[in-house]
């Protein structure tokens, strides 16, 4: 063997040994199988789809979990269930195959996809994909032929998805192995070589040229980092981003172990790689393969299939034993009596000067070496029968001193192995080294110390009226180095030799191993008994309690209290851990990667990095990343399926139901599987409740509903971290039963009315012919009375104009026109009104009497009547004063409009000479005027003004208009 043949050798081999360096850690898994629902345990494929779901690809079928449960998915009528392989498209769809037939699943079903002429064959290993830049088409491997389902307005057509001419140019595209899309790459496995092909460079095929063995290439992978992983049964191999060839990536993974039944590649959310292995698993870490057993590290041996969902948990696919989810995936590891530990109870931890982790359990010592997580057993000792350890402490001088439940004390060096027994006491809860070195054992029957220059190491109990006595739990040590003991007695401090007994509040009742913390702001966290835990705040020598603890009134018993270096607050409980980051608190347990939930008393230790060792009934955890109990994602919530009876509403629209007396079920869904056995429901149904309810269940069943318009309201709530999810809602209608419809309530209504109408239509038949008579006798006497009044109304209407109105003219007589003039007075005065009283006179009226005689006289006033009752507006009233004197009462007219109005009355009353018995007599006339004025003026007063005016006027010459008021100009000038 050459020098560089052995270097290569040797360097495999320190590589393999890394690579199985943590044979003996243990990671915790939950299985799913027949419980849960899942009916075929070989898991052969998984697939999320777009909603979140899982879809379990088995050889006995296809299934959907959802976080609930597992339901299976019927896709034929056939026996044909065995699936060969699953993928999910650009669009969401998820597509598998069986021996025989290819399938696409979306919401509204499962569709089967067209055979080519040849038919589907599919091996039992068949590869699908779809190319991140195309959408509408999946490549798939049936008959050692590449063909490519494409998506047409008709629905979905298969063909080859290599031209004819390219496979007789290269003949190895007859024998395609895999397929598998890389960006806008496709990359195939053909014969014994791996092809790819792009629209852009053609088809480039890697073989030993670009340092690639001739094998049957079974799988690829496209990791985030644009690297291509191809793996056979022997092999496997990375093509870098932009390399030309490809390298070996398995050289450290031991001799055989690709050699697996299903070949998975895949990529955990911080870009690690991982493969199943013949048995167990194997994942990239900083280049080296940590190798995880089956059946030491892992729970099974056998893995045909792993995936990484969105949130980044890894499932596994036993072989023939279900489904596995890692919990606490890259957050936890454990130990157990599976995988080193002695004994699965754990009390405490400590490292020693070299780093070691010691490891204090119910048996006794145990130490994981530094930059190992391999447990080692401490070498017995005779002299030192360590066992039942409760508490680890480090002394200045670098030994151990340890307390048990029996009460040895004892003073080990680690480095040797070995040590001596300090004291003898009982019950040992707690041993605390203080800042200057003072040791001091927290016991059943007493506080003891040892002081560091104590030569003979000899325990001291502490006494004293303010010290704590009888049982003393735990203690600590604040910043100023004053050290705080919870005991049975209660809350003591110490300080500067001073023992001080603190006044606790009367709602806090201490409890057996009562546990203590402070805060990194001084604030204190004493466990007790309802509530369980409590948070205080001392001044002076009294302990003042802060905000309630939502989750300590509960059965959570609380056994550990420790606060880390962010100043988180840790409080372990027989229900797992409760943290507190200062904000909110956040619960962990068995779900979360956590070994056990029932947590040891003292069982906390936090390293240099930030990482915190937790000790409990069922083994130890170790949490690597402690942040991420805080970082969980946004909590979803869906309504997967509603139902009334057999029948399914339309999530996506409002529905309308026929009413029936059917149940309404509904199917609940929150996709966080990470915090499955933590989540609950909040829901109510609007229409029919006001007030939400909480479930555990995935399944909600209402009686049937009556008839109204409902929205089913849905919150996922996460009670371990708080958290809450947008409201999901279903709305739908359920319409009234053909009794309760709005034509029947018209014929509710309407009914009553009928029958009435028609009980009177018969009621009153008897009385028609009656009532006809009665009718014909009271017309006829109606319409005699309707005459006589008729003739009533007519002598009372002449009666009335014969009172009001003068019986030549028409016009109104004295009285009445004298009696309008008192009301026009009166309105004028109580609306601050003005109008003008016009007093006309014929002039020389006697020549018509003495010149044509007194009918001519009559004429000549009926027709002067008429002239002015038709130039007089609609609201303007006129009568006959005395003689051939008229009155005219001409509301609103004030004296800038009757320098306008006046002229044209007085012009149209005389403009034509009056026609009688064959002569034309000219008439002409004179008008006096008189207007109305607020506080002065009296209905005789405006006639004797009226009067003054039209005497001056006949004084000035007749046939003029003249005003009463002095102010006003003559407008004799204006006259006709």
């Amino acid at each position: 063997m050459t020098r560089k043949s052995i270097v290569a050798a040797l360097c495999a081999c320190l590589l393999g040994v890394l690579a199985t360096m943590a044979a003996a850690q243990h990671f915790a898994f939950r299985t799913y199988g027949l419980s849960e629902g899942l009916k075929s345990l070989s898991v052969r494929y998984i697939v999320q789809d777009a909603e979140g779901s899982l879809i379990i690809c088995t050889e006995g079928g296809v299934y959907r979990y959802d976080g609930a449960d597992f339901k299976r998915i019927v896709f034929n009528a056939s026996d044909e269930q065995y699936v060969t392989g699953a993928a999910r498209d650009n669009e969401g769809r998820v597509w598998f195959s069986t021996l025989r037939g290819l399938y696409t699943m979306d919401r509204t079903g499962v569709h089967a996809i067209p055979e080519p002429p040849a038919g589907f064959d599919f091996d039992l290993h068949a590869t699908l994909t779809a190319l991140p830049s195309e959408h509408g088409r999946l490549y798939f491997v049936s008959r050692r032929t590449l063909y490519v389902a494409e998506q047409r307005s008709a629905g979905w057509i298969v063909v080859p998805g290599f031209s004819p001419e390219l496979v007789r140019e290269h003949p190895q595209l007859k024998d395609i192995t895999f397929v598998a899309g890389q960006d806008d790459r496709l990359w195939v496995g053909c014969g014994f070589e791996i092809c790819s092909f792009s629209a852009a460079a053609g088809l480039h095929i890697y073989g030993a040229a670009e340092n690639l063995p001739q094998q049957r290439w079974r799988v690829a992978f496209a990791d985030s980092k644009h690297r291509l992983w191809v793996r056979s049964e022997a092999s496997l191999y990375r093509l870098d981003r932009d390399a030309k060839a490809f390298v070996p990536a398995g050289l450290s993974l031991p001799s055989g172990a690709l050699a697996a039944r299903g070949t998975a590649i895949v990529e955990d959310k911080q870009g690690r790689i991982l493969i199943n292995l013949g048995e167990g698993l194997a994942r990239l870490e900083g280049g080296n393969w940590n190798v995880l057993q089956g059946g030491e590290d892992l729970p099974v041996r056998m893995i045909d299939t792993l995936f990484v969902d969105r949130q980044g948990s890894v499932w596994v696919g036993w072989n023939g034993k279900g489904l596995g989810r890692w919990l606490g995936y890259d957050d936890t590891v454990n130990w157990t009596t599976m995988n080193g530990l002695r004994s699965d109870i754990v009390w405490n931890f400590a490292r020693d000067r070299r780093d070691r982790m010691w490891v204090a359990t119910e048996s006794g010592l145990e130490m994981i070496e530094a930059g190992s997580r391999s447990i080692r057993q401490r070498a017995a000792s005779s002299r030192i029968p360590l066992h039942r350890v409760q508490s680890i402490a480090m002394a200045a001088d670098g030994h151990f001193w340890t307390g048990s439940d029996d009460g040895s004390v004892f003073d080990y060096d680690p480095a040797t192995g070995e040590g001596h027994k300090v004291a003898q006491l009982t019950g040992v809860f707690q041993i605390l080294r203080d800042s200057s070195g003072r040791m001091w054992i927290c016991t059943l029957n007493g506080l003891y110390v040892v002081a560091p220059d104590n030569p003979s190491r000899s325990v001291q109990m502490i006494t004293g009226n303010e010290a704590p006595s009888g049982q003393v739990y735990v203690g600590v040590e604040d910043k100023h180095n004053a050290l705080w003991f919870i005991a049975g007695g209660g809350l003591f401090r110490l300080t500067g030799g001073t023992w001080t007994k603190i006044e606790l509040p009367a709602a806090y009742h201490p409890t057996l191993s009562a546990q203590l913390s402070i805060g990194n702001d001084g604030t204190f966290w004493i466990s007790g008994n309802e509530p369980n835990l409590v948070h205080l705040r001392v001044r002076g020598n009294k302990a003042e309690l802060l905000e309630p603890i939502p989750w300590a009134s509960g059965d959570a018993k609380v056994f550990l209290v420790k606060t880390d270096s962010r100043g988180w607050i840790w409080a372990g409980t027989g229900e797992g851990l409760y943290l507190f980051n200062g904000s909110r608190w956040s619960h962990c347990g068995v779900e979360d990667g956590l070994v056990w939930n029932d947590i040891n008393s003292n069982s906390f230790y936090e390293d240099k990095d930030g990482t915190v060792w937790i000790g409990t009934s069922g083994g130890m955890t170790h949490f690597v990343h402690p942040e991420h109990l805080f970082t969980q994602e946004q909590l979803t919530a869906q309504i997967a399926e509603v139902k009334i009876g057999e029948k399914p509403l339309t999530l996506f629209h409002e529905g309308e139901v026929p009413w029936g007396r059917d149940s309404l079920t509904a199917h609940l869904v929150s996709t966080d599987f990470q915090r499955e056995s933590s989540i609950t429901f909040r829901y109510r149904m609007v229409g029919l409740e006001e007030d939400w309810q909480d479930t555990p269940q995935h399944d909600l069943r209402y009686p049937a509903l009556p008839a109204g318009k409902y929205r089913l309201e849905v919150v996922a709530v996460d009670e371990g971290t708080g958290r809450k999810s947008e409201t999901a809602s279903a709305e739908f209608r359920i319409l009234p039963p053909w009794w309760k419809t709005r034509t029947m309530w018209a014929v509710y209504i309407l009914s009553p009315l009928l029958l009435c109408l028609l009980v009177w239509r018969w009621s009153v038949r008897f009385f028609v012919q009656r009532q006809r008579h009665l009718e014909a006798i009271v017309q006829e006497r109606t319409r005699e009375l309707e005459q006589e009044k008729r003739e009533l109304l007519k002598a009372r209407q002449e009666l009335q104009i014969q009172a009001t109105h003068d019986s030549l003219t028409g016009l109104l007589n004295r009285g009445a026109i004298m009696e309008h003039l008192e009301q026009e007075v009166e309105r004028a005065r109580r609306e601050g009104a003005t109008f003008a009283l016009l007093l006309l006179d014929i002039d020389h009226f006697k020549r018509v009497n003495d010149t044509w005689g007194h009918s001519a006289g009559d004429y000549v006033l009926r027709e002067y009547a008429r002239r002015l009752g038709a130039l007089a507006r609609p609201y303007d009233v006129v009568g006959r004063y005395g003689g051939e004197e008229m009155m005219m009462l001409l509301p609103g007219l004030t004296r800038l409009t009757a320098s306008t109005r006046l002229p044209e009355l007085h012009a149209e009353l005389c403009a034509e000479p009056i026609g009688c018995s064959g002569h034309y007599i000219n008439i002409t006339c004179s008008i006096g005027v008189s207007w109305y004025e607020l506080g002065r003026s009296t209905a005789q007063r405006l006639i004797d003004l009226a009067d003054d005016a039209l005497y001056r006027a006949k004084d000035e010459g007749r046939n003029r208009i003249v005003f009463a008021d002095e102010d006003v100009p003559d407008m004799a000038a204006m006259r006709n």
